[in-house]
């Protein structure tokens, strides 16, 4: 999981929502939080405005804390 679902999530928000802030489509949205995809420097930016974190921390990778016992 990405922080950048983790943060829209505690945000309470859909992917269409945020899709519709950044100007992009869901499906392009569901990419960027899968880690599938990077942003254009102006939908990095929108993130970051978007969501008040910068975006190398919003595409970061989260362990979950299944995955680290099973380790």
């Amino acid at each position: 999981m990405t922080v950048l679902k983790q943060v829209r999530l505690s945000r309470r928000m859909t992917q269409l929502q945020v899709a519709s802030l950044l100007g992009i489509t869901k499906r392009m949205y569901q990419y960027l939080e899968a880690s599938e995809r990077f942003p254009s420097w102006k939908v990095a930016q929108r993130l970051e405005e978007v969501f008040k974190l910068p975006v190398g921390e919003l595409l970061r990778q989260v362990e979950a804390k299944d995955e680290r016992m099973v380790q």
